[in-house]
Order: structure tokens, then C-alpha cells, then sequence
């Protein structure tokens, strides 16, 4: 399942996934450009250690036209969880996903709801009908 937030209407909705999934993880043939921290020093635990790193693929199938493809990315350094991800083709152009409030260790993948905050009164009243019910 996918989740596809519109912040403007302020709901969220769950569609089934039309194409395979994609890891994003760090692949092992990327190239180490260092670590660095996001956050301040200032005040304990409020600051992350990334990872950054650069893929430049050519002729694999991340693709459809066989296009050369550069992406860089950064991760976090303990857990290995993507923070954000740039990638450009001379086809394809540039593409950019962020991520955002991720939940390590789901207890059901197939059960998700979203931040009340995310959801109108209407939609978190029914959130167990909408998005299934934790057990």
C-alpha cells in the first residue's frame, strides 16, 4: 500500500502499489563522500550523523531508455534510514525525494495511520475503518 498525502486538502489516501518496489537503500556501489551532521551541536541528541553519498549508473535498469542515471543521497549513519535522495538523467531530468517522520520496526505493515494532525476530525474518527486497526 501507498499513502498519498495532500497537505492543501489536508487528507490522505491509500492506494495499492502500481509499480515494484524500490529499496532505497545505500547501494554497494556508491561512493563515500563523508559524513556530516544536520541539527545543532548546541543542545544533546538534537543533531543526526548522514551519510553522503554518490551512485552514477549507467546502462543498469533504473531507466526505462537505459538512460545513465547520477544519484546522490544522504542516509542517516546509525540506522541507515534515507533522509533525502537527488537523481538526474539527461532524459529524465532531476527528481528529488525526501523523507519524512519515518517509523522504524512497524508491527504491521499492512496497518498504517497517519498523524492525527494529517487527518480532518472526520477522517481520525474513522481511522480504523480507513486504515485498519493495530492490534
Amino acid at each position: 500500500m501507498k499513502y498519498i498525502y495532500d497537505l492543501n486538502a489536508r487528507n490522505c489516501t491509500r492506494r495499492p502499489l502500481t509499480r515494484p518496489w524500490h529499496d532505497f537503500d545505500i547501494r554497494p556501489d556508491a561512493q563515500s563522500y563523508g559524513q556530516a551532521y544536520i541539527g545543532t551541536g548546541m543542545i544533546p541528541e538534537l543533531d543526526v550523523l548522514v551519510s553522503l553519498c554518490f551512485v552514477h549508473r549507467s546502462g543498469d535498469c533504473t531507466s526505462p531508455s537505459n538512460d545513465t542515471v547520477r544519484e546522490f543521497g544522504s542516509w542517516t549513519y546509525l540506522h541507515c534510514f534515507p533522509l533525502n535522495i537527488v537523481r538526474y538523467s539527461h532524459n529524465y531530468r532531476r527528481s528529488q525525494i525526501t523523507f519524512l517522520d519515518i517509523t522504524p520496526n512497524i508491527s504491521d505493515p499492512n496497518v498504517f495511520v497517519p498523524r492525527k494532525e494529517r487527518l480532518t476530525k472526520e477522517q481520525y474518527s474513522l481511522r480504523d475503518i480507513l486504515f485498519g486497526k493495530l492490534s
